[in-house]
């Protein structure tokens, strides 16, 4: 079940388990590079993090990523990614932050419905 995470921001931030139907595809680097599908650790509405499995050369801090999708079982939200920080690197096992926007109204009325539903479960 999902935990909400104790941080400074004013939204909540809520960990995410079952990273088989939660995680990030995207293409690094864009638009030729490889196809990446990354385990979720966390979400909230304005962003969210992920596992590294190898390393991904030139993603850094800065980085824009058009086209990602969150999939969360069959749910599939689209929308563009900026990273915010990689920690310890961006090599395996490394956890990046990254804001999410939402490709477009209909992306942004399935991420809200997603993490109601997270908060629904509660933070046990």
């Amino acid at each position: 079940m999902p935990l909400k995470s104790a941080t400074r921001r004013k939204i909540g931030r809520y960990r995410v388990k079952g990273a088989d139907r939660a995680k990030v595809i995207f293409v690094h680097p864009s638009p030729n590079g490889m196809c990446c599908e990354l385990p979720l650790v966390d979400i909230s509405l304005a962003g969210f993090s992920f596992r590294l499995q190898e390393t991904l050369p030139d993603l850094e801090c800065g980085a824009s990523i058009p086209d990602a999708e969150l999939q969360f079982s069959d749910c599939r939200i689209r929308g563009d990614l900026v990273i915010m920080h990689l920690s310890p690197g961006a090599g395996p096992g490394a956890v990046c932050g990254a804001l999410f926007y939402p490709a477009g109204d209909d992306d942004l009325i399935k991420l809200k419905c997603v993490i109601a539903g997270i908060e629904a479960l509660g933070d046990d």
